[in-house]
């Protein structure tokens, strides 16, 4: 099963990935981006930092980047971006 998607018109690479991994992957730097659970990332103690909250569904899902990066939406062209 592959568990990467790229997009080429858009030049982004989306991983699935399991939703307790996306966090450490984010903060080892080896993905740029993640959308995962708060919980999931506080769990996780990987260095990661909220960027936006998504605000839908019963639960809360968030973006994760490295700590102290800076980013909007449109710096996502290019980025390797990991989901569950």
């Amino acid at each position: 099963k592959d568990l990467t998607v790229v997009d080429p018109s858009n030049n982004v690479e989306f991983f699935f990935l399991r939703p307790k991994d996306i966090a450490i992957y984010v903060g080892s730097g080896e993905l740029d981006l993640g959308i995962t659970g708060r919980d999931l990332a506080h769990e996780s103690d990987a260095p990661v930092a909220e960027r936006l909250s998504l605000g839908f569904g019963s639960s809360t899902f968030r973006y994760a980047a490295p700590a102290g990066t800076d980013w909007t939406v449109s710096d996502l062209a290019g980025q390797r971006i990991a989901t569950a």
